[in-house]
């Protein structure tokens, strides 16, 4: 479910795998699932997971290019080594992406995310990626 206001976007989503095994996918590829994020796919057996997320388009500002999010998730309802467990991720994102001259599309990310979670430990990422698009005409 999201909603906009001007640059603004809300969104929130919920996902139960009620399976008594992990959500089947194949290796290196993305399960089709809500919940998917940079780190954590909370496809655990008899997980539930919720994501709430805000994203804003700094072009309904005067600033075209530039885009913000922020994300935070947070699963439960699983086990590891018979106990109860839970883990969480929280995720941003800066992006830039050049408007016009000579490096017109040329785009800079800055990704970090925070991971607490009784499965993987605690893990913090960052990630810089530079991106350049051509359109062949």
């Amino acid at each position: 479910m999201s909603a906009n206001l001007g640059g603004h976007t809300w969104r929130v989503g919920y996902q139960d795998n009620r399976g008594h095994s992990a959500l089947p996918f194949l290796q290196d590829a993305d399960p089709n699932v809500a919940n998917v994020v940079q780190i954590l796919d909370f496809t655990r057996a008899q997980e539930r997971s919720w994501q709430a997320r805000y994203d804003v388009n700094m072009a309904a500002f005067g600033v075209p290019g530039l885009t913000f999010l922020a994300r935070y998730l947070r699963g439960d309802g699983f086990e590891v080594a018979g106990s109860n467990a839970q883990e969480w991720e929280r995720d941003l994102d800066v992006s830039y992406v050049i408007q016009t001259g000579p490096l017109k599309n040329f785009g800079m990310r800055w990704r970090n995310a925070m991971v607490r979670s009784d499965a993987l430990g605690d893990l913090d990422e960052n990630r810089v990626i530079l991106s350049y698009t051509y359109a062949f005409e």
